[in-house]
C-alpha cells in the first residue's frame, strides 16, 4: 500500500516539473508535457524536446519538410500541430514511431501528394487535418492503417479525382470534409467503406450532373438526409451541363441526369510507313461527358495494352498537358526516356510547342487521343484499337499499320533473316504483312523496343 502511494506521488510530482529542466529547444516555451514553438520563423522541426512530450505546437513557421529523424525520439506524442507552414515533403515513415498520436494538423501547407507510406505508424490517430493544401487526387488505399480515424479534413484543396478505393479502411470515420475542391463526379462505391459516417461535406465543388451522379441524387433523397443538412443539400450545385447549372443536385429530376454515349472518329484508319519513320494518328471522341480515350495494340486478334502499357505522363511539376491546335494531346516521356531501337524514345517529342500545345493544369474533359510511333520497325505493324469511354458507354475503332521495307539499306540487311515470312512484293516496294506474322511472334525485335505512347485523358 505504501509502495503504491509512493509511486502515485512520484508521477504527480513529475507532472509538475517544468520541461525546461529536462531540456527545451532554443526559443521555445516548455511546460508540463507541452512544447510551444509557434511563430518563430523556424525552417525545420527543432531538436531537443524532452522525450516525454505529449503536445508540440509548431504552427505558423517556415518548416518545409518532415524528415525521418525529426520526430524519432518523441514516442509519447499525442498532439502535433504543424499548420500554416510551407511543408511540401514528408519522408515515408516519418511518423513510424508516433503510435500514440491522436491528432495531426497539417492544414495550410504545400502538400500536393499524399501516399499510404506518409501515415505509417499512426494506427491510433483520431483527427487528421489536411485542409488548405495543394492535393489534386486521392489514390486507392491512401489512408490504409488509419482504422481509428474519426475526422478527415480535406477541404480547400484542388482534389479532382477520388479513386474508387481511396477511403478503404476508414471504418471509424465519422466526419469527412471534401468541400471546396474540384470534384466533378464521384463513384457509387465512394461511401461503402464509411460505415460509421455521420457528417459529410461535399458542397462547393463543380459537380457535373449527368448519369454518373444518379446514385448521389437518389442517396440524397434517402440516407443523405441523415448526413447532409438541408442547407448543404441546397448548396450541392450543378456546374454543368449549362441547362442545369442554376440548380442543386437535389432539385434535378432523375431523368434529367443523362449521358450521351461516345462516338469515335479516326483519321486515317490505315497507313503505310517506311522503316525508321514516325507517325501520329488522331482519335477524336465526342459524347457527354467528354469520353476518355485510350489506345491498345492487337495481338492474336485481341486488343491488349501496348508493351509499355498505356500511360498519361506527368510533367516535372506534376502537371499534365492539354491539347494544342487540332486537339492534339501530348505528354512527356517517362523518367529516363523511352528507348526505341537504341534511340532515345519520344525524344522530347512533345514539348508543347511542337504542336502548339500548352502546359497547364489537367483537364479531364479532353476528348482526343494521339497515337505516336517513333522510329518504326516491322514490329510496329499490325492492328491498333482506339477506345473511348464515358458513363454512357464504350466505342471502339480500329487502325491498321503496314510497314514498307524497300526504301532503306536497312531493309536489305534485314531481308535474308526475314525471308521465311510472307510479304507483298512489287517492283517498287515490299510491305510487311502483319496478318501473316503476328507482331508478338516477330523474332528480330523485342516489343520493348517499340516507341509506343498512348496519350489520352484519364479522370
Amino acid at each position: 500500500m505504501t509502495l503504491l502511494w509512493f509511486s502515485g506521488l512520484t508521477l504527480f510530482i513529475s507532472a509538475l516539473i517544468p520541461l525546461r529542466s529536462l531540456g527545451c529547444p532554443y526559443g521555445c516555451r516548455c511546460y508540463s508535457l507541452t512544447v510551444e514553438c509557434g511563430s518563430l520563423g523556424i525552417k525545420e522541426i527543432p531538436q531537443g524536446a524532452p522525450s516525454i512530450t505529449e503536445t508540440i505546437f509548431l504552427q505558423d513557421n517556415a518548416i518545409v519538410q518532415i524528415r525521418l529523424q525529426d520526430l524519432n525520439r518523441l514516442r509519447s506524442l499525442h498532439y502535433l500541430y504543424l499548420q500554416n507552414n510551407s511543408i511540401s515533403a514528408l519522408e515515408p515513415g516519418a511518423f513510424l514511431n508516433q503510435g500514440q498520436l491522436l491528432e495531426l494538423a497539417l492544414n495550410g501547407n504545400l502538400i500536393h501528394l499524399v501516399t499510404p507510406d506518409m501515415f505509417r505508424g499512426l494506427e491510433h490517430l483520431r483527427i487528421l487535418y489536411l485542409a488548405g493544401n495543394q492535393i489534386t487526387r486521392i489514390q486507392d488505399h491512401t489512408f490504409r492503417g488509419l482504422q481509428r480515424l474519426q475526422e478527415l479534413h480535406l477541404q480547400e484543396n484542388s482534389i479532382e479525382l477520388l479513386a474508387e478505393h481511396a477511403l478503404s479502411g476508414l471504418s471509424s470515420l465519422a466526419l469527412l470534409d471534401l468541400s471546396r475542391n474540384h470534384l466533378r463526379t464521384l463513384g457509387a462505391s465512394f461511401l461503402k467503406p464509411l460505415v460509421s459516417l455521420q457528417v459529410l461535406r461535399i458542397t462547393e465543388n463543380p459537380w457535373r450532373c449527368d448519369c454518373a451522379l444518379g446514385w448521389l441524387r437518389t442517396w440524397i433523397g434517402e440516407d443523405g438526409q441523415r448526413l447532409l443538412s438541408s442547407a448543404e443539400q441546397r448548396r450541392l450545385m450543378c456546374a454543368e451541363p449549362p441547362r442545369l447549372s442554376h440548380l442543386s443536385l437535389a432539385e434535378v429530376a432523375p431523368n434529367s441526369l443523362v449521358c450521351i454515349p461516345p462516338v469515335v472518329q479516326l483519321e486515317p484508319n490505315h497507313l503505310t510507313v517506311r522503316l525508321g519513320e514516325s507517325l501520329r494518328v488522331s482519335c477524336q471522341a465526342s459524347g457527354y461527358p467528354q469520353p476518355q480515350v485510350t489506345w491498345k495494340k492487337a495481338s492474336h486478334g485481341k486488343a491488349q495494352l501496348s508493351p509499355r502499357g498505356l500511360f498519361q505522363e506527368l510533367g516535372p511539376n506534376g502537371e499534365l498537358f492539354r491539347p494544342g491546335p487540332g486537339g492534339v494531346v501530348t505528354a512527356l516521356p517517362s523518367t529516363g526516356g523511352i528507348k526505341a531501337g537504341g534511340v532515345e524514345g519520344i525524344q522530347g517529342l512533345v514539348r508543347g510547342a511542337e504542336e502548339g500545345g500548352e502546359r497547364d493544369s489537367f483537364d479531364p474533359d479532353m476528348g482526343s487521343g494521339m497515337l505516336f510511333l517513333s522510329n518504326v520497325t516491322v514490329a510496329h505493324a499490325g492492328r491498333y484499337e482506339c477506345e473511348a469511354w464515358n458513363p454512357g458507354g464504350v466505342a471502339r475503332v480500329t487502325f491498321h499499320l503496314a510497314v514498307n521495307m524497300s526504301s532503306s539499306s536497312y531493309s536489305s540487311q534485314l531481308w535474308p533473316r526475314l525471308n521465311t515470312h510472307s510479304y507483298v512484293s512489287s517492283s517498287s516496294s515490299s510491305f510487311y504483312q502483319p496478318e501473316v506474322l503476328d507482331v508478338s511472334q516477330e523474332p528480330l525485335y523485342e516489343q520493348d523496343s517499340m516507341d509506343f505512347s498512348a496519350l489520352g485523358p484519364a479522370t
